[in-house]
């Protein structure tokens, strides 16, 4: 989705940016109700209410971004060079930043590291999916038109 929108040289068309900015925003709501929902699953002791959630929420998207994006521009890069990018690197940074990630809903809410792992996972289920269907408009083509 991102990189579509990099490539057009700001002349985006409002379709686009709204279908995305719809489906950024379902992704959201729902990531921060089921985060939510894990937190009261796994007995939360502290820091339970919305507020916090989605402070937690928005905290743990900006760990991901922050370890995640020197691989997206490794990736660009090798793609312009017409290279695989490292996987082992990339997998590796992955593993990192899920441990990172746990640690972060750990100290907000102190849930225990291993319990931490469903808010977590039911946080990411919604991105993914997300992200999924970012790519599968984009192919198909279901843009909302005027």
């Amino acid at each position: 989705m991102i990189f579509n929108i990099l490539q057009t040289d700001g002349k985006i068309p409002p379709g686009i940016l709204i279908t995305y900015s719809i489906l950024v925003g379902v992704g959201f709501i729902v990531s921060v109700l089921l985060l939510k929902l894990g937190l009261r699953f796994v007995k939360a002791e502290r820091r339970k209410t919305f507020k916090w959630t989605a402070i937690s929420f928005f905290l743990q998207v900006l760990v991901i971004f922050m370890l995640g994006s020197p691989f997206i521009l490794l990736g660009f890069a090798n793609a312009m060079n017409d290279k695989d990018p490292p996987v082992g690197i990339i997998i590796f940074m992955v593993v990192i930043a899920v441990f990172i990630d746990m640690n972060v809903i750990n100290v907000i809410h102190r849930t225990g590291l291993l319990k931490s792992f469903w808010p977590f996972l039911l946080m990411a289920i919604p991105m993914a999916a997300t992200i999924g269907f970012g790519i599968m408009i984009d192919r198909v083509g279901l843009f909302i038109t005027f």
